[in-house]
C-alpha cells in the first residue's frame, strides 16, 4: 500500500459506502477489505464509460448486464445507492423502458464517485486500466 497522501480526495458529500458495516462484514481483516477493493477497482473501472456509451446508443443489453453486475458490487461493499441505481438501470433496461439510457448514465456516475471514494479511502488499491 502507498502513502495515503498521494490519494485522490475523497468525493464531496456524505460516504456512498457504509464504512462501518463494510469492515464488520469482513470482520475488520484488512487485509480482505483491501483485496476485495482492489477487485473492485480493477474489474469495474471501465464501466462508467461502458454505460455511457451504451447509454448514448440505445444499447439495452449492455446496461442491463452491466447493472446486474453492478448490483452484486454495491451488496457486496455495502454502497447501497449503488445498488438502488443498478438495480433501476437495470429493471429498465429489461423492461425497454425509455429512461433506461438516463438511469444508465447515473448508474455511470454513481459508480465512478463510488469508485473515486474506494480509491481515496484505500490509496494503495491497484485501480484498472480505464478510468470513469
Amino acid at each position: 500500500m502507498t502513502s495515503r497522501s498521494a490519494s485522490p480526495p475523497p468525493p464531496p458529500g456524505p460516504p456512498l459506502v457504509d464504512w462501518p458495516a463494510f469492515e464488520d462484514e469482513y470482520d475488520r481483516q484488512q487485509p480482505v477489505v483491501e483485496r476485495l477493493v482492489s477487485t473492485v477497482l480493477q474489474s469495474r473501472s471501465g464501466d462508467p464509460d461502458k454505460l455511457r456509451a451504451a447509454a448514448a446508443s440505445g444499447d439495452v443489453g449492455t446496461i442491463r448486464f452491466v447493472a446486474h453486475g453492478l448490483k452484486t458490487v454495491g451488496g457486496l461493499i455495502k454502497c447501497q445507492r449503488l445498488r438502488d441505481v443498478a438495480r433501476s438501470a437495470e429493471q429498465a433496461a429489461r423492461d425497454g423502458a425509455p429512461g433506461a439510457p438516463a438511469l444508465a448514465v447515473e448508474l455511470a456516475e454513481t459508480l465512478a464517485l463510488t469508485l473515486a471514494e474506494l480509491g481515496a479511502r484505500f490509496p494503495g488499491a491497484v485501480p484498472g486500466p480505464a478510468g470513469g
